[in-house]
């Protein structure tokens, strides 16, 4: 079995793997059938709530009724202490009226707008009502009688016609859901074994076309890449990197040979010219050749708008330029202290600076104004000391080569600078001897 399976074209494996899958769509098709019938079980239970949402709200509409009943016996009382009774009886029906619109609320949420509207305006009677109480109370009926007739009845009249609209609505909301739940589960069901038979279709179409078009062409491009590979050209882009298949499998092995190839090019370029930047620094004569001739071998690796070199003094606390490459020396300052704008303070630092190029860095260029990519200042390091500092205008952003270069070219560059130190002193004594 094994063996047949190895030897099926992808094709017929395709096929073959689909058809678990059209078996599960058969059976997902059976099982949403029945879970349809559920959901709508389900959803008529959901209804129930409205039903009691329904049935509360109508308690709430009879308590304010009771309310207002309440409020003439107790206006129509003549009996103090029946009158005490009455108002203890308003306290309890507000109550159980809050606690109606509050379960309500708890039930039916997408309709707080509604019931606490009505429930604000009852608060209103109730609020309203107060002054009624207090006058019955004070044995004062006519003020009450008045009150009562000339506001909070309307109050109460609203309120409960508030209730009666929220009643009608959610009713007719019932009624409505509970036809369209019935129609949507017929629906579902339908549309659930049409696209089961779509699917099949469509995954059988599918599959011819991945096998036909996607696989092929994505081998294809592959090809491509290992065929650029072959041939040197290490920076061309690796397609499909992103896939999580097979495919994204070869490319990331793909792109892993391409990175090790591009490495192995990158240090031999490196240690190419490094090496020769050191031959020629090392047939310089004086320090002002030495910055000569090294920016001269930068800008060959690295487009140069400009550059120069501080050489420090034997304190290290003062940096003179010594070189420049195309650079006007007359418009710029030609010595930094330690800690003294970017070149002193790269020296102070001990490491690079970069300056991100903005619409301000501006370099003479001809007849025209070009903006570098950057300003970097590198200092020049012997034994934790800093000897020297370079400063480069690259045209653009510094690439990953020519970063390597320069990072492998500074460290050497203080030996150099050394060895030429201690050859103009080995002059300087001889002439001092032959001259005594």
């Amino acid at each position: 079995m094994i063996r047949f399976l190895t030897n099926l074209k992808l094709r017929r494996k395709l096929l073959l793997a689909m058809l678990p899958l059209a078996l599960m769509v058969l059976v997902a098709g059976l099982y949403a059938s029945m879970e349809i019938k559920k959901i709508d079980t389900r959803y008529s239970a959901l209804i129930d709530q409205d039903v009691r949402t329904l049935q509360d709200l109508t308690k709430a509409k009879a308590q304010a009724a009771l309310f207002g009943q309440l409020l003439y016996e107790e206006i129509a009382e003549l009996d103090l202490d029946k009158m005490h009774v009455i108002d203890g009886k308003l306290e309890q029906v507000n109550l159980e009226f809050q606690a109606l619109i509050t379960e309500s609320l708890r039930n039916m949420p997408y309709r707080a707008k509604e019931i606490e509207s009505s429930a604000a305006a009852f608060s209103q009677v109730s609020s309203d009502s107060r002054a009624v109480r207090a006058a019955t109370l004070a044995n004062d009926n006519t003020k009450a009688m008045n009150l009562m007739r000339g506001g909070v009845d309307a109050e109460l009249q609203r309120a409960s016609q508030a209730l009666a609209d929220i009643n009608l609505e959610i009713r007719q909301s019932v009624d409505q859901q509970s036809d369209e739940l019935t129609k949507q589960t017929h629906r579902a069901i339908f549309f659930t074994w049409l696209v089961i038979g779509f699917g099949l279709l469509a995954s059988s179409a599918l599959a011819v076309y991945i096998v036909q078009r996607e696989v092929v062409q994505e081998m294809w491009g592959l090809r491509d890449s290992i065929k650029d590979l072959a041939e040197g050209n290490l920076y061309q882009p690796i397609p499909f990197l992103d896939r999580t298949n097979e495919i994204g499998q070869i490319s990331h092995a793909l792109q892993t040979l391409q990175l090790g190839a591009r490495d192995r090019e990158i240090q031999g370029w490196v240690k190419a010219e490094v090496s020769s930047t050191l031959v020629r620094l090392q047939a310089v004569e004086d320090f002002s050749a030495f910055a000569k001739t090294l920016l001269s071998r930068i800008a060959e690796c690295i487009p140069l708008l400009y550059g120069a070199l501080y050489l420090g003094d034997d304190q290290g606390q003062q940096f003179s330029r010594i070189g420049t490459f195309a650079l006007n020396s007359s418009e710029t300052p030609k010595q930094f202290a330690l800690g003294e704008g970017l070149v002193g303070q790269a020296a102070v630092e001990r490491r690079p600076l970069t300056v991100l190029a903005t619409g301000q860095i501006k370099i003479s260029a001809g007849v025209s104004n070009v903006m570098p990519g950057s300003l970097l200042f590198l200092p020049v390091t012997n034994k934790e000391v800093v000897t020297a500092v370079l400063e480069l205008a690259p045209l653009s952003a510094i690439a990953d080569r020519q970063q390597a270069f320069l990072d492998a070219l500074l460290p050497s560059l203080a030996l150099s600078a050394e060895i030429l130190s201690d050859r103009k002193s080995t002059r300087l004594n001889s002439s001092h001897l032959g001259i005594s």
